[in-house]
C-alpha cells in the first residue's frame, strides 16, 4: 500500500497491490483497487482490461464487466479475439442483458478456430427460444468442427427441432445424442415426449 501511495500514478503499484489483495483472499480489496486504477486511466494493456472483468464477475458485477471490456475492445486495448468476446457475452447473459449477449457471442463465433463458439451461441438461441437461429447457429459449429462435446451439439438440434414440431428431424438428432452417456437421459426424455405427440396426433 505504501508505494501505492508515495506514486499514485504508477499502474504497476496498483497491479501489485491488488494481486496481493487476491494472494490474501481479499477479492473485495482486490477489485476495488483495479477499479481506482481504471478510474485514473492507468490500466492501459489488454491484460488489465481483463482481469479487472473476471474481478468483477467474481464479486457479482457481470453488468460492469461487460461494459469494461467493451469499452476496452472499442478502444483497441482489448484484442478481438474468440475470448474476449465470450467473457462479453457471458457477462452480458449473466446480468439478464441476453440481448446484448448475442452479438457478442457472434463475435466469438466468427473469432474462433472451431464450432465450439457456435455451441455457445445456440444454446443462448434456445434459452430466448429463437428456434431456428439457434439451429442455424449449430449447423455452422458442425460445419467449422472439431467440437467439444458433439453430443452436446445433437441435442441442441434435437431440442430446437422438436419446439418446432420437427418431430421426425428431431428424432434421429436426438437418437444419435442418445449414444452419449452424459446427454443420454436428457435426449430419452426428449424422445419419449416426441412419441407422447405423436400418437397424439395420430388419435385426433
Amino acid at each position: 500500500e505504501r508505494p501505492v501511495e508515495l506514486a499514485p500514478t504508477n499502474k504497476t503499484y496498483w497491479t501489485e497491490l491488488s494481486l496481493a489483495y487476491e494472494q490474501i483472499d481479499d477479492y473485495e480489496k482486490s477489485l476495488a483497487t483495479m477499479r481506482l486504477a481504471h478510474a485514473a486511466e492507468l490500466l492501459t494493456e489488454d491484460a488489465d482490461y481483463r482481469r479487472l472483468s473476471v474481478l468483477l464477475v467474481h464479486e457479482g458485477i457481470p453488468l460492469a464487466a461487460a461494459e469494461v471490456l467493451e469499452q476496452g475492445l472499442a478502444a483497441r486495448i482489448v484484442q478481438p479475439d474468440e475470448a474476449a468476446y465470450t467473457k462479453v457475452g457471458t457477462a452480458w447473459y449473466m446480468a439478464g442483458e441476453t440481448d446484448k449477449a448475442v452479438p457478442a457471442l457472434e463475435n466469438a463465433a466468427r473469432a474462433a478456430d472451431t464450432g465450439d463458439a457456435y455451441v455457445r451461441l445456440a444454446n443462448l438461441h434456445i434459452t430466448r427460444q429463437e428456434w431456428a437461429a439457434a439451429i442455424a447457429a449449430l449447423h455452422a459449429g458442425m460445419g467449422r468442427g472439431s467440437l467439444t462435446d458433439e453430443a452436446h451439439a445433437n441435442l441442441l438440434m434435437g431440442v430446437a427441432l422438436y419446439a418446432q414440431g420437427k418431430f421426425d428431424e428431431a428424432r434421429e438428432w436426438l437418437t444419435t445424442a442418445a449414444e452419449s452417456e452424459r446427454h443420454r437421459a436428457v435426449a430419452n426424455d426428449y424422445l419419449t415426449a416426441i412419441e407422447a405427440r405423436v400418437a397424439q396426433q395420430r388419435a385426433q
